[in-house]
């Protein structure tokens, strides 16, 4: 099983990334994120991975471009709120570790609500959006991200205890990574357009339910389908004939194998939220790549 890392100050301790430096612990909680996966998934990288540009169209919470702070970069999302949040932490750290410090203060169920009325009801996204969404991300249910039809934030207080929040030096950190991204609210088909031979691409879509249901499934107003899983098996293929470095995490299920037949794979045991009564259960995933690595399937 593999246990989430610990260290103060969003840092990773005793590790060091593409800059020699600390890796930078995500800033928000997200459904599928890879936190506790990333020092796995490091050790799955080609070599000379950081001579070209890194790319993740599937941003999230971003916990392996954290851990890794390439020094080039395309970030996207399809989610706007992430993007912007993202793009106010790159332009203004300062002000938001401001803003979630006084949301910290007031932490209630009460103020939950009156938050998320505020979010909803913004029409700019400016650096207390970007807190209130950092407020909201950390207080909610799970750390899930749904929408209704009219695209309003509508998941529920989470009732935690002691909630973390990113403070100014987290916040700084991981302000001066995005620095060298691009971070575009787009599709994955369309911010990987520019991929070039010898880049590397990290894929890490909506996963499918392991037992044929979803709970909170929206990411956006649409869901991740089962043929956006055909469709982006083929993306893959294309990127794999255009001679980028590709890797790819889903869920370990018989049809998401046969989608990649002919690639290489890694599964790993992880913990995951898979059910609404808030436990976590041992589920494997899967690694797949276009190149070879020193682990075989089943070996982490």
């Amino acid at each position: 099983m593999i246990e989430s890392p610990k260290a103060p100050n969003g840092l990773y301790s005793s590790r060091v990334n593409f800059r020699g430096e600390a890796p930078i612990k995500p800033l928000l909680r997200w459904v599928g994120g890879k936190q506790l996966m990333t020092s796995h998934l490091a050790k799955l990288l080609p070599g000379g991975v950081d001579e070209g540009v890194y790319h993740e169209p599937f941003l999230g919470a971003g916990s392996l471009f954290f851990y890794l702070q390439p020094r080039r970069a395309v970030l996207s999302d399809v989610n706007d709120d992430l993007v912007n949040t993202y793009r106010c932490i790159r332009a203004n750290c300062g002000l938001i570790a401001r803003y979630v410090a006084r949301h910290k203060g007031l932490d209630s169920e009460e103020h939950y609500f009156r938050v998320r009325e505020q979010f909803n009801q913004a029409k700019y996204y400016t650096a207390a959006q970007a807190a209130r969404f950092i407020y909201l991300n950390r207080t909610c249910f799970n750390g899930i991200y749904r929408v209704n039809k009219d695209g309003e934030f509508n998941v529920p207080f989470g009732w935690r205890d002691n909630p973390i929040f990113p403070g100014i030096r987290h916040l700084g950190v991981a302000a001066r990574a995005l620095k060298c991204a691009r971070i575009l609210s787009a599709s994955y088909e369309k911010a990987l357009d520019g991929a070039a031979r010898g880049d590397f691409v990290f894929l890490d879509p909506p996963y499918p339910p392991l037992n044929g249901t979803s709970f909170f499934t929206h990411y956006t107003a649409d869901r991740f389908s089962r043929p956006d899983q055909n469709r982006l098996a083929a993306v893959v293929r294309e990127l794999d004939k255009a001679n980028c470095r590709v890797m790819v995490c889903n869920a370990d299920l018989p049809w998401i194998r046969r989608l990649y037949a002919g690639f290489n794979r890694v599964v790993l045991d992880v913990a995951r939220y898979v059910t609404s009564h808030n436990k976590k259960h041992k589920v494997s995933e899967l690694v797949i790549t276009n190149y070879d690595t020193d682990v075989i399937d089943g070996g982490v």
